[in-house]
């Protein structure tokens, strides 16, 4: 799952269609008469027609993204399946954590710092924001529903929050601008990711037996516990009944809640999302922008094709 635009895929396909249109011009063509403005003209119409496409497909990807999550429904907690799964709940935090830039107390955020760059003078002046440190959280917390609670792990993940926190500082070359995203404890999230067992509880787990394996071999007292012989020592039986006793007696310490040892989290190339949106909020903003650059692709590719036609026709690039 991706959440947003795959540009590769984007510049693949508008690269394609180019390719196309770039033949068939050329089939087309016959004796080019061409002065220096009409092939600047030229020129342009074209980059504007590969726009165009890069718009339409850029849409395509948008709506794609709007249908996805469209067709994942929405689970309770408690009855969640094992896989993809659609949450919507109540943030809570499983660690202390705070934002990057302002230590604002948050179960999650995103950050961005950027810096303007000035180059040239005059009409060859340039101004260019670039980004010089960026990132977010990967602390694991909870999200809360009526039926139950569940750990959520942003690994491999997607964010689309409201900005809270925006600074700037300095003119002119140099400037930098500071920009944050968070999720309060407390706030309403929607989420969507694949339900699996928790690393973070999984690693805790084992981080315990390790420590309680110790434990046995530096105590004589607790390897009587499982030396069943009595020879004071411990054989592989014996060892492989102490590791199982030992994890049935952490599994029992952590709580017999089927979902103790379950996260949503990002997997491979599955990506999750976090969003302090609604879904409604969500589909609104992908139907939209996919509205505007499949129809702007659209209007822009037939406006800027029957400029680029008449062009070519006046030049004799191609028959009336």
């Amino acid at each position: 799952m991706d959440f947003q635009p795959r540009i590769n895929q984007v510049i693949r396909n508008a690269g394609i269609v180019a390719v196309l249109i770039l033949i068939a011009l050329l089939f087309m063509g016959c004796n080019i008469r061409l002065g220096e403005n009409e092939l600047k003209l030229l020129i342009a119409l074209a980059a504007v027609l590969v726009l165009s496409v890069f718009m339409f497909f850029w849409g395509w990807e948008l709506f794609g993204i709007k249908s996805m999550i469209e067709n994942i429904p929405t689970s309770k907690i408690r009855s969640m399946p094992m896989g993809i799964v659609e949450l919507k709940g109540v943030s809570a935090a499983k660690y202390p954590l705070e934002t990057k830039l302002n230590g604002i107390n948050c179960v999650f955020y995103k950050y961005k710092v950027e810096k303007l760059t000035v180059t040239g003078y005059g009409k060859n002046r340039r101004r260019a924001w670039k980004v010089i440190a960026e990132g977010q959280s990967i602390t694991p917390f909870y999200i809360k529903d009526s039926t139950g609670t569940v750990l959520i792990e942003p690994f491999n993940c997607d964010s689309i929050l409201e900005r809270k926190y925006y600074h700037s500082e300095g003119y002119g070359d140099g400037a930098k601008r500071y920009s944050e995203w968070y999720v309060s404890p407390g706030e309403q999230l929607y989420a969507i990711g694949y339900a699996g067992k928790s690393r973070d509880v999984m690693a805790g787990r084992k981080e315990k037996l390790l420590t309680r394996l110790k434990e046995i071999k530096a105590s004589a007292s607790e390897r009587a516990k499982y030396d069943l012989n009595g020879d004071g020592n411990l054989d592989d039986h014996e060892w492989i009944m102490a590791v199982e006793g030992i994890k049935k007696a952490i599994a029992l310490e952590e709580g017999a809640d089927d979902l103790c040892d379950v996260a949503v989290s990002g997997r491979n190339a599955e990506k999750m999302l976090i969003s302090d949106k609604s879904e409604k909020e969500l589909l609104s903003g992908f139907a939209l922008k996919s509205f505007f650059f499949i129809f702007g692709g659209i209007v822009v590719f037939a406006v800027s094709s029957h400029f680029l036609i008449n062009l070519l026709r006046s030049s004799g690039l191609i028959e009336r």
